[in-house]
């Protein structure tokens, strides 16, 4: 859909396009044109809109400045436009707002309402208020074009039409609140009308009846002068006589006062403050003010608050029924023809002679509009028909009535009562104002006036979670914060149901414990009801129709009337139980063990299959269907892997693993992982010698995956090579890539860069033979190849992985392609294309919600904003990057992001700071097993002991480093380690630092960063040498290989 156009036309004219003034047209004519055809939605020839927009010109130059026109209108504006050669119109479907059709739309259904009832809905008139609003002044205010006689013309019209318009729906809105004594509005709106028109003696006589009634004699007698005095000053007559006669009233004081609270009722006083409710308020009281909503009845699970909404409902909507609101309990009835003898009692009405007291009631109302509350209805849904009865001889009667279950009458409204809302985080900084929250503090306060609930938010919130935000459940909560804290309060209501009780008097009985409460819904259930009930307790966080239907065997119609009870709701589609409502269901589901063990059987099996039918299709993408789904269901996914695990139920494991493990790969959760799997490796009966078949060896297989993401390599590695054989022998593809995979990550981080590239070499063999996705292997394979500085081979093998891209939409594969190619051309110097690069994965990340892969992509910009200069930037990136890697857990890449950090703040001139970095990403290395991370950052130390004035300490950091990249044949790193020695050799022995310099300079495998460092000490060092010298030095290296070079410099130290 295209942005809003927002045309405003009262009081001026205003044009805007998302939220930004349109601008730029080539003249105001273009304006009037957009402004004719958003008011008029119809199609219009070219030839009448050019002449309406210019006088008196040849066609052929009138459709030449209406082409002009057009063409700047369309420049902005063309989704909004439909334009033929012929004609011109505004799109009517196109996402556009014209302040005047608001306006008319809602006059026009005032009007005919009016017409109809002469008078307003409650609903009508609040509409109308808010419409009347638009109107700041006169159509097109101020807008004036030359030479259009056409427009302006059409324009004054439309301004006399729409001033007489408004000034009409303001007068019948100040009836409407004069009929109400709603006086302060009304007032408000009479004086709002004389503004616009202050002639207007119908006008003047509403506000002087206003200003009397609301107790204002003097104002009354004042506006009686003032309007008088216009009359004369402007038209030099006398007000009329029916202005004279209302004044000589208000003299006499014959004009009663009236208050808005003369409804009769017999609503029943709160005892407790009622908490804000302002949507449902507003939805059932706008529901009552249809004309055609007779009967509506607010439905809800016991304790969720439907007797005072309707009681607030009531008191809000008194204006509205001058004849009565009478409220009528229906709890102490036992059948629904009680429930006319109540209404009458309630109305004082009583049977004369042989007339059936039903008669008698309707004949009392049918002349009559009222409005009567028919609470606690449910035990009496069976005899509900009498109400069709009453309904169908009083046409001004209209009926609230609350119940646990729907009435099944063809007259019948519902209304839906949730559960309040309460804060999903016990760290949301806007706690207090969540509705449940206030209602357990208000609660608390009535018996501890002085509870500090600041203090106390957290334990409050957990209270208010634990109980779904039902408002009964909370009450009782709080009722026992006079003996517990807020703590304990959790504690108990974890404990127990039973808990949420009171021993107050005035409590009935029904609402005295939750117990009570679902007691009496259990009771009305049929048998069959009570079985469902019961055993779709077993789900966790709701369900679908499928799962109930496969785990219970249930009905839909049976599932109908549960919801029709409150006992369910249905929310797009999926089936909700109230926790607190489920807990009790499920207790009564313990009570019969073997029945319990059935059904958490059945659940368990059907979410085996459930997730095995959805792995393949769980991607990285957090907004894809699939994994939303699954995310729902996560609740009752663990549940049936808990019970599978409980009974050691083998084939049931096995089922959900590969699920599980892909969905804890997308969140990241690689600590859950490990001992998600291990517990079930201990319930297969798989040892750390060996696995009996490829269940047993694919749960310790997982395990070692997890393992070797957070970098502990030697517990991965023991696990992958005892699992191993096992797929091999039994031919497992799924289960061999993985575990080639997870090896050939371990010996990448030791350094091993060749038994990696074997490793996923056959990991990407396999996966060609057997299907799937081939890209992270190649990028794995790519980072060997640039890891040894074979840059080109790194590009061709990324060039293979692009093709697949191109016919994959996975974003996993396509981020981790962008970290891979970033990664190149920063090496490479190529510094923008790298930031785009890195920028790109980045934003992937966020999407797929990637927290390992986002945290490479910070801290590779990180890299990149260090490359350019940009260190405080860098140095943001790279602390983000180490938050990131510290939630998951992964050491590697803390070290890794440590490392850069360390550079950072070496610039930066902190050099005590980089150097606890260094030490810090050091000690990190060694627990983790990895030599490149050792090299890596024994290399930045030196640069840092070099300036700390630790001149020997920094000459054994680079010999380490460069023995330990030799060992494990990363050139590149060794090639920045021979440029650091060059810089210390500069010193004493320049001609040694020119050659070590001119070779990192001449290599290929030199990273862009290495080559300048060594070019910087090479340009240095040149000045103190023969000019014939650099020649000779060139000559003699140009033969020597990287391992000679190294060889020659770590002798010459020893020495």
């Amino acid at each position: 859909m295209s942005d809003l156009l927002k045309i405003t036309t009262l009081g001026g004219l205003s044009l805007q396009c998302s939220g930004e003034p349109i601008r730029g047209f080539v003249s105001r004519k273009v304006d009037a044109l957009l402004v004719y055809l958003a008011a008029n939605p119809r199609e219009h020839p070219r030839e009448v809109l050019g002449e309406m927009l210019w006088d008196d010109l040849p066609q052929n130059r009138t459709m030449s400045y209406l082409r002009t026109a057009l063409s700047s209108l369309q420049q902005q504006l063309s989704p909004y436009l439909i334009v033929t050669r012929q004609t011109i119109s505004i799109d009517p479907e196109s996402n556009y707002w014209l302040d005047i059709q608001e306006l008319e739309s809602v006059m026009d259904a005032s009007d005919a309402e009016w017409e109809q009832r002469n008078g307003f809905s409650r609903l009508t008139a609040k509409n109308l208020e808010q419409a009347i609003n638009l109107y700041q002044g006169t159509f097109l205010e101020g807008f004036h074009i030359r030479d259009a006689r056409g427009f302006e013309g059409w324009m004054i019209l439309e301004q006399e039409r729409l001033r007489n318009r408004t000034l009409e729906a303001m007068y019948r809105l100040g009836e409407y609140y004069l009929e109400r004594a709603q006086h302060s509005t009304g007032i408000a709106t009479m004086t709002r009308m004389l503004q616009l028109d202050p002639l207007s003696e119908q006008a003047h006589r509403l506000l002087m009846q206003m200003l009397a009634q609301s107790g204002q004699r003097s104002a009354a007698i004042a506006q009686f002068e003032h309007g008088r005095q216009i009359l004369e000053d402007e038209l030099g007559v006398e007000p009329e006589q029916e202005t004279i006669e209302l004044y000589e009233k208000i003299l006499a004081g014959e004009v009663s006062t009236e208050t808005p609270s003369s409804t009769p009722h017999n609503l029943p006083t709160p005892v407790t403050p009622f908490i804000d409710r302002p949507t449902e308020l507003r939805q059932i009281t706008e529901q009552l003010d249809r004309v055609e909503c007779r009967l509506l009845t607010i439905v809800g699970t016991g304790g969720i608050g439907k007797t005072r909404l309707a009681v607030e409902a009531a008191h809000q909507l008194l204006p509205d029924y001058p004849q009565g609101i009478y409220f009528v309990s229906c709890a102490p009835l036992d059948r629904a023809q009680a429930v006319i003898r109540a209404i009458a009692n309630t109305l004082n009405i009583s049977a004369k002679g042989d007339s059936p007291l039903l008669d008698e009631l309707i004949h009392y109302l049918r002349n009559q509009e009222i409005l009567l509350i028919l609470d606690n209805f449910e035990h009496l849904v069976d005899g509900a028909d009498i109400l069709s009865q009453l309904l169908d001889g009083t046409p001004g009667l209209k009926l609230l009535v609350t119940s646990r279950e729907r009435l099944n009458l063809q007259e019948e409204w519902l209304y839906q009562v949730e559960a309040l809302s309460c804060p999903e985080s016990l760290k949301d900084p806007n706690a207090l104002r969540y509705p449940s929250i206030k209602l357990f503090v208000q609660s608390v306060q009535r018996v501890q006036p002085d509870f500090d609930a600041e203090a106390e938010v957290q334990p409050i919130i957990q209270i208010c979670q634990l109980v779904d935000g039902m408002p009964l459940a909370i009450e009782l909560a709080a009722s026992w914060a006079r003996v517990m804290t807020c703590d304990q309060i959790v504690d108990e209501i974890t404990q127990s149901l039973d808990f949420l009780s009171t021993t107050l008097r005035n409590i009935p009985e029904r609402h005295r414990s939750l117990r009570a409460v679902f007691d009496s819904s259990w009771h009305m259930l049929e048998d069959e009801e009570q079985r469902v009930l019961r055993q779709l307790s077993i789900f966790r966080g709701g369900f679908h129709p499928d799962a109930a239907r496969k785990v219970t065997a249930v009905s839909l119609l049976t599932l109908s009337g549960l919801v029709d009870k409150s006992l369910l709701t249905l929310v797009n589609g999926r089936y909700q139980i109230h926790e607190l409502l489920r807990q009790y269901a499920h207790r009564k589901l313990a009570d019969n063990s073997e029945e319990l063990r059935a059904v958490r059987a059945a659940h368990s099996i059907y979410f085996a299959g459930y997730m095995e039918a959805r792995e393949t299709r769980l991607t990285n993408n957090r907004t894809d269907s699939t994994y939303s789904e699954v995310i729902q269901e996560v609740d009752n996914v663990v549940a049936g892997w808990q019970f599978a695990l409980e009974n050691s139920d083998h084939e049931t494991i096995g089922r959900f693993m590969r699920p599980i493990y892909r969905l804890l790969d997308i969140q990241s959760r690689y600590l859950d992982g490990e001992q998600i799997f291990k517990s079930a490796a201990e319930r297969l009966g798989a040892s750390l010698d060996g696995g009996n078949n490829v269940i047993q060896a694919r749960a310790l297989l997982l395990r070692a995956s997890c393992l070797q993401t957070i970098a502990r390599y030697d517990e991965a590695e023991h696990l992958v090579n005892v699992a191993l054989p096992t797929f091999r022998s039994h031919e497992s593809p799924w289960e061999l890539r993985i575990a080639l995979a997870s090896l050939g990550a371990i010996v990448y981080a030791r350094g091993e860069y060749r038994q990696a590239q074997a490793l996923f070499e056959e990991a990407y063999a396999l996966i060609r033979k057997t299907g799937g996705d081939p890209v992270i292997m190649l990028l794995r394979l790519s980072d060997i190849a640039t890891v040894l500085g074979e840059y080109q081979r790194a590009r061709s093998i990324l060039e293979d992985a692009l093709n697949f891209l191109k016919d994959s939409s996975g974003k996993q594969s396509q981020m981790r392609f962008l970290l891979t190619l970033g990664d190149i051309n920063l090496k490479l110097g190529d510094f923008d294309e790298a930031r785009k690069n890195f920028e790109e994965a980045r934003q992937i990340s966020i999407d797929l919600e990637a927290t390992n892969s986002g945290a490479v992509a910070y801290v590779s910009l990180a890299r990149t904003a260090f490359a350019v200069g940009n260190y405080e930037e860098a140095a943001e990136l790279c602390r983000q990057s180490i938050s990131m890697f510290e939630t998951i857990h992964n050491k590697w890449g803390r070290a890794f992001a440590l490392l850069h950090l360390g550079k950072i703040n070496h610039k930066l001139g902190n050099h005590a700071e980089a150097k606890h970095q260094y030490r810090t990403g050091l000690e990190i290395a060694d627990e983790v097993g990895s030599p490149w991370l050792t090299s890596a950052t024994m290399r930045q130390l030196a640069q840092v002991n070099r300036l700390l004035g630790n001149e020997a300490e920094a000459r054994k950091n680079l010999l380490d480093s460069l023995r330990i990249a030799l060992e494990i044949k990363a050139l590149p790193l060794a090639m920045d380690a021979i440029a650091g020695i060059a810089d210390i050799q500069a010193q004493e022995y320049p001609e040694q630092a020119a050659r070590s310099a001119a070779f990192v300079v001449n290599q290929p495998v030199s990273e862009f960063e290495t080559r300048q460092a060594a070019q910087r000490t090479l340009d240095n060092t040149a000045t103190h040498l023969p000019p014939d010298m650099l020649d000779h030095i060139q000559a003699e290296i140009s033969g020597q290989s990287i391992e000679d070079m190294a060889h020659a410099l770590l002798e010459n130290s020893a020495n």
